[in-house]
């Protein structure tokens, strides 16, 4: 019977080994510790709904819609591309340097800049606010101070969060005046004062429909797609267009 005890405390130690050989494994390591430790912000960016910042006299609140984001109450397409760049640097913010305060040295806010702070971003993730305040620049490596309003200490972190949201309003809005795919536009109508050039995709080619109907120069109406794709906003005149504006404009 010696064997059989034998082997039931081999197997016992080996399963012991591998368990302990596994956990140390999924533990992380003393760098990893580190900069978790260090970690100032850790969103998910397909968490956040409703992002909001505030800058001298700027506010912008962006919102998600769908796969998209929109941008003010007019809830004009927003600038997915810059929206994106911000929640990826949101989403694992690290401190390079953090100052705690004690009961004999208090700190001040109003040094960093953190009291109101230069620039107040809002995070809304499954429901809660995260709400980071960001002041002046540190004396070295032109950091930026910046402070979480639910944790005491005050972080010093990368300028690059500042600099995205440091922009006018204009740069939050999708610059791009259509946003269309070509490659599924099936349908294209031209109207002019004097005549109404109607096309149809069929199939790969493409026909015009009116004021005749015949073959139409596949090429000619792919550039002509490309070029209308590709218009950009050069400035947003008015945000809201009175309907007597429109004739001034050569819209009536």
């Amino acid at each position: 019977m010696k064997w059989k005890t034998t082997l039931a405390l081999l197997l016992a130690t080996i399963g012991v080994g591998a368990f302990i050989s596994l956990y140390e494994i999924k533990q992380p390591g003393t760098e990893e510790r580190a900069r978790k430790s260090r970690q100032l912000l850790s969103i998910p960016p397909e968490s956040v709904s409703h992002l909001e910042i505030q800058h001298t006299t700027v506010t912008l609140s962006l919102t998600r819609d769908g796969e998209q984001w929109r941008l003010g109450p007019q809830r004009v397409r927003a600038n997915a591309d810059l929206v994106g760049e911000l929640l990826s640097e949101t989403s694992s913010l690290t401190a390079q340097r953090t100052f705690s305060e004690s009961p004999e040295k208090p700190l001040d806010l109003k040094a960093f800049g953190l009291d109101p702070g230069l620039a107040r971003v809002t995070l809304t993730s499954d429901g809660a606010d995260t709400i980071l305040l960001i002041g002046e620049k540190t004396p070295v490596h032109t950091n930026r101070y910046a402070k979480r309003t639910d944790q005491p200490d005050v972080a010093g972190i990368s300028p690059a969060l500042f600099d995205m949201i440091n922009q006018p309003a204009e740069s939050f809005r999708d610059p791009m005046l259509l946003r269309f795919d070509t490659w599924v536009t099936d349908a294209l109508t031209l109207t002019t004062p004097e005549r109404v050039l109607a096309l149809e995709r069929d199939s790969l080619d493409w026909r015009v429909t009116q004021p005749v109907t015949d073959r139409a120069d596949r090429a000619a109406v792919t550039n002509l797609l490309n070029s209308v794709s590709g218009l950009r906003i050069a400035r947003v005149v008015e945000e809201v267009p009175q309907t007597e504006q429109l004739a001034a404009w050569g819209f009536d």
